[in-house]
């Protein structure tokens, strides 16, 4: 998967697109995902990579956006709480750190 991630980021580095990359920093609790999982978000909101899908990876891809237009980086942190991820079909709650 991460192969897949730095393949697509090279591709839109040589085209001139804008990029970024979405990365797991920390985790607590029973999250979603593990540090160091990446996903990559172009211009468009297409991504490539995971960083542990449904609500949180819908939220991670309009930050990325928003650091794209504001040419900015940031922590992003979120908590899943068990309502949350029984209502979107996820079976994980717990936080998750991304920058």
């Amino acid at each position: 998967m991460i192969t897949k991630v730095y393949k697509k980021l090279v591709e839109l580095i040589e085209l001139g697109e804008p990029a970024a990359v979405v990365t797991v920093v920390e985790t607590k609790g029973s999250a979603p995902a593990r540090p160091g999982f990446k996903m990559l978000v172009d211009a468009r909101g297409r991504n490539a990579g995971t960083v542990g899908g449904g609500v949180l990876e819908a939220e991670a891809v309009q930050e990325a956006l928003k650091a794209m237009d504001n040419n900015s980086c940031k922590l992003y942190q979120r908590q899943l709480t068990p309502q949350e991820a029984e209502s979107s079909g996820m079976i994980c709650g717990g936080e998750v750190t991304l920058f």
